[in-house]
């Protein structure tokens, strides 16, 4: 009997790609825990290679066999996955999220050929610009987002499936009204208020003077696709803590 029955876990099509609906993140074994410099060290002195694999073994087992990351610069991930592999005999679908320059003229060690060109050494199936990138480039005014084109070409070229990953909710409705060549989204799931995806309602009104609000980002989520502007959710300056805050309102 087939250890993994196509009825383990439930599954969706992406790009003609079969995926869990439950995907791996990879915040908690890289150090980016979006909260402290403290959390961030503490998960790095405690995933190694061998904690690592043992987490993504469970998953495999479980029919959970797509992984999001970043490019990995650093080889004890890639190994990690490599390992996982061997012991369940299962493959995972790498969803990779680059982050590249994007100003014109700007000359940088991450621009977007080495970039793009890591994610496929990386063996990514999906390759999705992070939202330093997506959300860089997206214009309101004119409602587009910037050489998005010239980006998923590249991807394309490299034998990638091209997504995008997004904090604003404008990102998903600019593309289906140009009809990019995009195949998903993946954007924070906000529930807790913890930082705002709906960005076009803040303002320098929402801060006391000389105060600017830092960007919150909460680790390896993923929300719904919703209209723009109707999560109800902004955020706040809170003078106590000097971070932003939720605050919900009803869009009726």
């Amino acid at each position: 009997m087939n250890e993994f029955s196509s009825s383990e876990f439930p599954r969706t099509l992406v790009g003609g790609i079969s995926l869990p609906r439950l995907i791996i993140g990879s915040n908690w074994f890289l150090g980016a825990s979006h909260t402290s410099l403290a959390k961030d060290k503490l998960i790095k002195s405690l995933m190694d290679r061998k904690h690592i694999e043992d987490i993504l073994a469970v998953f495999l087992k479980a029919g959970v066999d797509a992984i999001l990351r970043p490019p990995s610069f650093n080889p004890t991930l890639n190994e990690a996955i490599d390992g996982a592999e061997q012991r369940t005999g299962r493959k995972l679908i790498r969803i990779i999220t680059p982050g590249f320059e994007v100003t014109p003229g700007k000359m940088s060690e991450f621009d977007a050929e080495r970039a793009v060109e890591q994610c496929k050494a990386d063996k990514a199936t999906f390759c999705l610009p992070h939202q330093m990138v997506t959300d860089a480039l997206l214009d309101r005014r004119d409602a587009v987002i910037r050489d998005i084109e010239v980006y998923t070409k590249l991807i394309r070229k490299y034998g990638m499936i091209p997504g995008l990953s997004t904090h604003l909710p404008e990102s998903i409705t600019f593309t289906d009204a140009h009809g990019y060549d995009i195949e998903t989204y993946l954007q924070i799931y906000n529930a807790a208020g913890f930082y705002d995806a709906d960005r076009s309602r803040l303002g320098n009104e929402n801060y006391p003077p000389g105060e600017k609000a830092r960007d919150l980002h909460q680790a390896d989520g993923s929300r719904p696709v919703t209209p723009a502007g109707r999560t109800g959710i902004c955020v706040e300056h809170d003078p106590q803590t000097g971070y932003g805050r939720g605050r919900h309102d009803d869009p009726g």
